[in-house]
């Protein structure tokens, strides 16, 4: 890894920031001196971490914000900008789970999930674009194996992860010559607690935590690798074993990738 000094005072927004990655995210950031705006629909998990001792003596942001919503992220970025003058970086976390067969999907759970997923990144690096594209900045953007490759009962949540690698690997040709930096991050199912949140068919939280493929990945290992990829300037990282042999299989063998997690998956569809 190159040397992590310059991110020392860079500032840094997290949306999703109050959890799972962007808990880990945060920490990882902090500890190296950056200036954080950490920005969460969860007041209370926004206030709770807030507090943890790692903050204290630090003059972070913590703002709560819908990212479905245009205004919510306008203002986010303007406070951000009123803060602290600039932005550094931008990392797109915030999101929402789904599961539920396509035949069973309500058009509102399908909105829902496009309006957090894929919307909410696009609304918050419309405001921040002059920002980063004045400080030659990076755009990270956590995606999936969902973003790479089918995922059986999980139509609408694959299709807002598909539909952010189309938006911001575009978005990446046209910022070329500002040298804007854009990375996508598929990590490997992890321990995020997002299942928690899931939303099934109907739109109403799910009572059963999805199952996942192989064994989980810590937040930490994502936010090291995100931090690596960050230096190192990385168009697309794949983060866990499981995630890079899915790219590579998928890639050169797609029928043989889609019989096997539609064997794998199955009892979710019986679940």
């Amino acid at each position: 890894m190159k040397n992590t000094e310059n991110i020392d005072n860079k500032v840094v927004v997290i949306t999703g920031g109050a959890g799972g990655f962007g808990r880990a995210l945060a920490k990882e950031f902090a500890a190296l001196d950056a200036k954080l705006a950490v920005v969460d629909f969860d007041t209370a998990a926004l206030k709770e971490f807030q507090n943890e001792p790692l903050f204290r003596n630090r003059d972070d942001l913590f703002l709560q914000c819908d990212v479905s919503s245009e205004k919510q992220c306008a203002r986010t970025i303007a406070a951000v900008t009123k803060k602290f003058g600039h932005i550094d970086v931008l990392i797109n976390n915030a999101g929402l789970s789904m599961r539920g067969a396509f035949s069973g999907t309500s058009l509102e759970a399908m909105h829902r999930i496009m309006d957090v997923n894929f919307w909410g990144s696009v609304h918050m690096t419309r405001h921040a674009l002059p920002h980063i594209k004045s400080a030659r900045g990076s755009i990270i953007v956590l995606s999936s194996v969902a973003g790479f490759a089918p995922l059986i009962a999980r139509t609408m949540y694959s299709a807002s992860k598909h539909a952010l690698h189309g938006f911001f690997e575009s978005l990446r040709t046209e910022l070329y010559e500002d040298n804007v930096h854009v990375m996508m991050v598929c990590p490997s199912f992890a321990s995020t607690g997002i299942g928690k949140n899931a939303i099934d068919g109907s739109g109403v939280k799910m009572k059963k935590e999805k199952v996942e493929i192989g064994r989980a990945l810590s937040p930490d290992i994502v936010a090291g690798a995100v931090l690596k990829g960050l230096i190192n300037k990385k168009d697309i990282i794949y983060v866990g074993s499981l995630a890079k042999r899915a790219a590579l299989v998928y890639k050169f063998f797609p029928g043989l990738y889609s019989r096997i997690m539609a064997k794998r998956l199955k009892t979710e569809m019986e679940s």
